[in-house]
């Protein structure tokens, strides 16, 4: 007879831990301590930086000529406008602000009949790099 009840006790003791294991589950993904904000996905942050980037530059007029270089290492992205000036952003500041700061450089250039190499606004301190003429 004790081996008939071995094995009723070994079910159970698989079916308490199951649900043991399955209401420990439950509770980590509804509890919000777990799902703090250093736990989101950085990738997604940079596509929607990327997505407005985009956007502000095509209201801005400002066109690409090539693609979109992001490295988030050194959390900057670095692009070329028609012009083959080499624009770099960084991915900590406001897209919108950063286009608009770059509207107004590029103005500057033009009105004072300066070719730029490369604008940095990626510092606290952004700077130009004007090509030889």
């Amino acid at each position: 007879m004790k081996q008939k009840s071995r094995p009723k006790k070994t079910i159970l003791l698989f079916v308490f831990i199951v649900i043991l294991l399955f209401s420990l589950f439950l509770f980590v993904e509804n509890n919000d301590f777990f799902n703090s904000s250093k736990n989101l996905n950085p990738s997604s942050n940079t596509a929607d930086f990327v997505k407005k980037l985009k956007i502000s530059l095509y209201q801005a007029s400002l066109p690409l000529s090539g693609e979109i270089k992001i490295y988030q290492s050194r959390n900057i992205v670095i692009f070329h406008t028609k012009d083959n000036v080499r624009v770099i952003f960084s991915l900590e500041k406001d897209p919108y602000f950063q286009v608009t700061s770059l509207q107004q450089i590029l103005k500057t250039a033009r009105m004072n009949t300066k070719q730029i190499e490369k604008i940095d606004l990626s510092l606290k301190k952004p700077y130009v790099t004007f090509k030889d003429n």
